[in-house]
């Protein structure tokens, strides 16, 4: 399993040494590790959260703007 913290969106290449593969016993596994990259996008949530967030400070905006004038 590989685990990554993102900074942000965008591609990044991966590279790979000293790579060991074990089975369920422990016994080693033939593998090329020729490297890779990984690709990260926000998921439709944030989307989602990020319009709501957004129309909530519209309406505080819009509030504010009425209850001075």
């Amino acid at each position: 399993m590989f685990s990554f913290d993102t900074f942000g969106n965008g591609n990044a290449a991966l590279t790979f040494s000293d790579v060991l593969f074990l089975d369920a016993k422990l016994n080693e596994i033939a593998v090329v590790a020729d490297g890779g990259s990984v690709r990260v996008v926000p998921e439709p949530g944030s989307f989602l959260l990020i319009g709501i967030g957004l129309a909530a400070a519209g309406v505080v905006r819009r509030r504010q703007r009425s209850a001075q004038g």
